[in-house]
């Protein structure tokens, strides 16, 4: 066990920076520290070769279920074969320094610790130089579900007859230490101003008292809260909130889960952005989209709610931002299917895909995650959301 924990963590330190050195030679290479089966991932190499010209080759042995396809050479030819890929240099570039990449696919029957090692030759006064790339060992499996914490609320009558009250909100952590925010909607009249904000940073703006955190605490349970105050209210407020984690910039929508942007700025709390934005329709000109007017006639619509248990892939969700339609979710993240749009819990949700058994929608989640990575499949009853888990147990009484 402590052989393969140091052997682990050997890993990830070579994946963020492989350094290899030999007469003033260095080749850094950016492998993964873990890869999802089915994916995409671009590998960034980094050629330092000093003075040295002519004749050159870097070469990676990948293992079985990986494939490699060049993105940048710097001039050189790139080949594949059976169980290695090689980038071959007659002269090296000029640059003392210069970067090739390549795209790496990993299948989807691939799983358990995988090994990446690799040899850069070159010639160095008049003879031929052998370096060897040490193994990188790189763990395939599904990426770690981020769970959310639970969350009680207490509201305590402090002296109801001025107004004021106090918020109590306990959490009991899921073990994951995201960026968080937690949004407390404040009724009109009332003012809020922090109590215990166990690490967070607080603000209260346009109705909203919030709570940032860098990392949501780990602790096994914590407790936040904050004074409500009102001079024309007396009646105790309603108040209702919501946990926002994550780690990615506001965006005005992205794919995945779920999006609070009712304040200022947008956040996705879950998606997960892929590593690769080559071709992104993002960095197009906004004259290459599909305007927000030249959509009025073709909303996205969710056809009538079928009958029994059935199964849909859910790729994104928002508040406030205006409906999109498949064409929109076309030319952005570049989804083939018709898209559906559903009004679920405040929340505006888009889903692809009908299915009738969980199966078949896993396989289009896994499809669907090469454009967007944190889609996710949910479940019906005769039209009416449940969760997959009480899907599967009611299924065999829909057949």
């Amino acid at each position: 066990m402590i052989k393969l924990f140091i052997s682990f963590i050997t890993a990830i330190f070579l994946s963020l920076m492989a350094y290899f050195t030999g007469d003033n030679v260095h080749v850094e290479s950016g492998f993964p520290t873990v890869v999802t089966p089915g994916n995409e991932y671009i590998v960034d190499i980094l050629v330092r070769k000093g003075d040295i010209t002519g004749f050159s080759r870097l070469q990676y042995f990948l293992p079985p279920g990986f494939s490699a396809e060049a993105v940048e050479t710097a001039g050189g030819q790139f080949i594949d074969e059976e169980s290695s890929v090689k980038f071959i240099w007659i002269q090296l570039p000029a640059d003392d320094t210069f970067r090739v990449s390549m795209k790496i696919k990993v299948s989807g029957d691939v799983k358990g610790l995988q090994a990446v090692n690799g040899l850069f030759t070159f010639i160095l006064d008049n003879k031929t130089r052998k370096m060897a790339i040490p193994v990188v060992e790189i763990p395939v499996g599904e990426p770690q579900a981020k769970t959310p914490p639970s969350i009680s609320r207490k509201l305590i009558a402090i002296r109801p007859e001025a107004g004021e009250y106090k918020v109590e909100l306990e959490f009991h952590p899921s073990g994951n230490p995201f960026p968080a925010r937690f949004i407390d909607n404040i009724p009109t009249g009332f003012t809020a101003s922090a109590i215990e904000s166990h690490g967070a940073e607080f603000s209260f703006e346009n109705g909203k008292a919030v709570f940032r955190w860098d990392k949501l605490p780990e602790d096994s349970a914590f407790t936040i809260s904050y004074m409500v105050n009102s001079t024309i209210d007396r009646t105790a407020p309603a108040i209702d909130g919501m946990l926002v984690y994550g780690d990615e910039p506001e965006d005005d929508l992205k794919p995945g889960g779920y999006i609070d942007d009712s304040a200022a700025g947008t956040t996705d709390p879950m998606a997960a952005v892929a590593s690769e934005n080559k071709n992104n329709p993002e960095d197009a000109t906004a004259s290459q989209l599909p305007s927000e007017s030249g959509m009025s006639g073709m909303v996205a619509q969710l056809p009538a709610p079928q009958s029994g248990i059935y199964y849909k892939v859910q790729i994104c969700a928002t508040i406030r931002s205006s409906v999109k339609n498949t064409q929109w979710f076309h030319h952005r993240y570049h989804i083939a299917d018709s898209v559906d749009l559903t009004y679920h819990e405040g929340w505006k949700k888009y889903l692809i895909g009908t299915f009738t058994n969980v199966k078949e929608a896993t396989a289009c989640r896994k499809k669907t995650n090469a454009l967007v990575p944190d889609a996710f499949v949910v479940a019906y009853d005769n039209g009416q959301r449940i969760s997959v888990s009480e899907a599967v147990k009611k299924k065999p009484l829909n057949q």
